[in-house]
């Protein structure tokens, strides 16, 4: 069951800070902003948005899968796109 305000794939009961790859699929990618919305594989019904793009991708495109790297598993908007796989 996924909890409001928790990624899959996150232990809300863990207090050591880790950092958790995830795969994803690109939904839409913003040029300027250098930033992507993203649907995460694990949960269909969750969307994160404004998540930055390593300056190694040049663009994405809707439907593209990649890796992500979450930092912080209360803000997944401290996470970054790695690659296109």
């Amino acid at each position: 069951m996924l909890q409001q305000g928790v990624l899959p794939g996150f232990d809300p009961a863990s207090t050591m800070p880790t950092a958790h790859v995830l795969r994803a699929l690109v939904r839409s990618y913003d040029a300027i902003a250098h930033t992507a919305s993203l649907q995460p594989l694990q949960s269909l019904a969750t969307f994160v948005h404004g998540v930055a793009v390593s300056r190694d991708l040049s663009s994405l495109t809707p439907g593209d899968r990649v890796l992500v790297l979450l930092l912080d598993q209360h803000n997944p908007e401290d996470a970054v796109v790695l690659c296109r796989y």
